[in-house]
């Protein structure tokens, strides 16, 4: 009689732990696979053989950490953040001096422009009264000159005319008023005395003499234009 007996055990132990945390995530993955306990055992009334196969146990772990991705990710973000940093910073200070340079460039031109304005300004304006005053001054002064040898001209005038007459005047005076008549009917002209002789029979001369009589008029005009 022959009795063979077969006995199969297979074993799989699988183990998964997770462990979360607030901001650090663990993961641990166990995977445990024993296959033990293969035996076949054969037994006959005669010959009894007994075959023993034990395979050792395959054990695969598989951890997978996401601890130091996160440390790498986290110094990533510090790099960019000292990246950004750097560059606020040199903005910053390249456009605050580009600001202040600009600015006091646009200050300085501004006054620049403001004193050449007021220089050229005041230099058309002293041009413009330089010229007006000049001008005028020139009217002015033809005018003055005009009318001082308009006046200077009349008032000659009325002077020689008025010396003119007077002379005139006093020589008319002089030759009718101051005469000799003589017996002969001629007519001397005397400035000094009148002397009226008469002849009669005898010799002795009857001899008048009369003081000059002088009366003078004077007549001043004065006329102002």
């Amino acid at each position: 009689m022959h009795t063979t007996t077969t006995t199969t055990t297979t074993t799989t132990t699988t183990t998964a732990t997770a462990a979360s945390a607030a901001t650090t995530t663990t993961s641990t993955t166990t995977a445990t696979t024993t296959t033990t306990a293969t035996t076949t055992t054969t037994t006959s009334t005669a010959i009894t053989t007994t075959t023993t196969t034990t395979s050792t146990a395959i054990t695969t772990t598989t951890t997978t950490t996401t601890l130091l991705l996160l440390l790498l990710l986290l110094l990533l973000l510090l790099l960019l953040l000292l990246l950004l940093l750097l560059l606020f910073y040199f903005y910053y200070y390249y456009y605050y001096y580009y600001y202040y340079y600009y600015y006091y460039y646009y200050y300085f031109y501004y006054y620049y422009y403001y004193y050449y304005y007021y220089y050229y300004y005041y230099y058309y304006y002293y041009y413009y009264y330089y010229y007006f005053f000049c001008y005028h001054h020139h009217h002015l002064l033809l005018l003055y000159y005009y009318y001082y040898y308009y006046y200077y001209y009349y008032y000659y005038y009325y002077y020689y005319y008025y010396y003119y007459y007077y002379y005139y005047y006093y020589y008319y005076y002089y030759y009718y008023y101051y005469y000799d008549n003589d017996d002969d009917g001629r007519r001397r002209r005397t400035t000094t005395t009148a002397t009226r002789r008469r002849r009669r029979d005898d010799d002795d001369d009857e001899t008048t003499t009369t003081a000059t009589t002088s009366t003078t008029t004077t007549t001043t005009t004065t006329t102002t234009t």
